[in-house]
């Protein structure tokens, strides 16, 4: 799950699917349902840095 601050004093949770995948430049794809988002990495970190970015965080 990852998070974003709505207001102030609000914080949203969003679930992540990350699925490793066969794609050797970035084999770490995650979605993001709640926003119909989609973003991937080269690691695991790194894909769930990208999702945070995505969703605005």
């Amino acid at each position: 799950m990852t998070q974003k601050k709505k207001s102030k004093d609000e914080i949203i949770t969003l679930p992540v699917i990350i699925e490793k995948t066969s794609d050797e430049k970035y084999p770490y794809f995650v979605e993001i349902p709640d926003i119909d988002g989609y973003t991937q990495g080269s690691s695991e970190a790194e894909a769930l840095l990208m999702a945070k970015d995505y969703i605005g965080e």
